[in-house]
């Protein structure tokens, strides 16, 4: 570290605390003059920067080979050297999703392939029920009809749907719950209905826009869930399992971001990606046995109930967001 002046006072600026050495003993800023030079500004970047790099390396390594060591090291109480989980959780999966959504979602392709086209056939009979098909075909040529009925007695916009409703007497309306659910999906049909070309862009962009926050729903019910299955080893705590947890969650951000890259490899990129797939469960399962400190066949059980578990776990809230983005395509009045 490049050693700024120090200043003759001996009583530290922040705390006002006596300073007999270079640091304060009391909340630990450096004594050093206040007035700084812009290269001194460039040196403490500098120096913040490859401080933070020294750690991200070092905790980098261990994190990547040795599956379990980081989580066990933490419990351990042997932190200094290796950046903080929850430090390490922030920087990686907010540069995954930059990455995600500059590169994946943002730009020219999207959760959709570039080369889907959608027509919309709309019957305007009101006393039969209305069906819209989207025809979808992609490159592969495959197709998939998504049919949107209502019955003859639904009205086709959210203007009708409440106009029915205060026709209504007050038994036979529908309750608050049911007529947001209602308008909801009526504003997002109108929605679809004038923009045939352009409303799956625009959800892939909100469910991409919220897939962090789904991850980060996911990760307390992942330590509860592993908490569960190690409920007899009451040497871990609900914070060790969050801590495993946090960890392969990093593991897994750098995994899919490799797999996403693979995936645009014409050719063998697939199986690449399939390959690094399974070379993440098999680090899950590596991971489980190191730190729990279990047999094979016990961690094997358990790796398979957590994977399990977790896949339905995610299909929910999968199905949940994309619902919602669904159903946020339109603003209701």
């Amino acid at each position: 570290m490049a050693h700024f002046k120090l200043r003759a006072e001996k009583n530290c600026l922040n705390c006002g605390s006596i300073v007999e050495d270079r640091y304060c003993p009391h909340c630990g800023q450096e004594n050093l003059e206040p007035k700084e030079t812009v290269g001194h500004l460039f040196m403490h970047f500098f120096e913040d920067l490859t401080h933070f790099d020294g750690k991200f390396f070092n905790t980098m390594k261990p994190l990547l080979a040795k599956p379990g060591f980081l989580t066990e090291e933490y419990i351990k109480g042997r932190r200094v050297s290796y950046l903080h989980p929850i430090r390490m959780y922030f920087f990686i999966s907010a540069t995954f999703f930059f990455v995600l959504m500059t590169f994946f979602i943002g730009g020219s392709s999207s959760l959709f392939d570039s080369n889907v086209k959608a027509t919309n056939v709309a019957q305007k009979d009101s006393s039969a029920p209305l069906t819209a098909h989207l025809r979808i075909t992609t490159k592969s040529k495959m197709s998939v009809d998504l049919a949107f009925n209502q019955g003859a007695d639904r009205k086709h916009s959210v203007r009708e749907y409440d106009s029915a409703q205060k026709s209504l007497p007050i038994p036979e309306k529908d309750d608050a719950i049911i007529r947001y659910i209602n308008r909801r999906w009526y504003a997002t049909m109108e929605y679809i209905y004038a923009h045939p070309d352009d409303y799956q862009d625009k959800i892939a962009e909100k469910f991409g826009h919220s897939f962090p926050q789904m991850l980060f729903i996911a990760l307390p019910i992942y330590a509860l869930l592993l908490q569960i299955l190690y409920f007899r080893r009451k040497q871990f705590n609900y914070v060790s399992h969050a801590i495993f947890a946090v960890h392969y969650y990093c593991v897994s951000f750098i995994a899919f971001f490799l797999i996403m890259c693979a995936n645009r490899i014409a050719g063998f990129g697939k199986y690449v990606g399939m390959a690094i797939l399974l070379l993440l469960l098999y680090y899950l399962f590596r991971a489980m046995k190191r730190f729990y400190k279990q047999g094979g066949f016990k961690t094997f059980i358990k790796f398979l109930l957590l994977t399990l578990s977790m896949s339905v776990v995610m299909f929910v809230l999968v199905s949940a967001f994309l619902a919602n983005s669904l159903l946020s395509l339109a603003k209701m009045g």
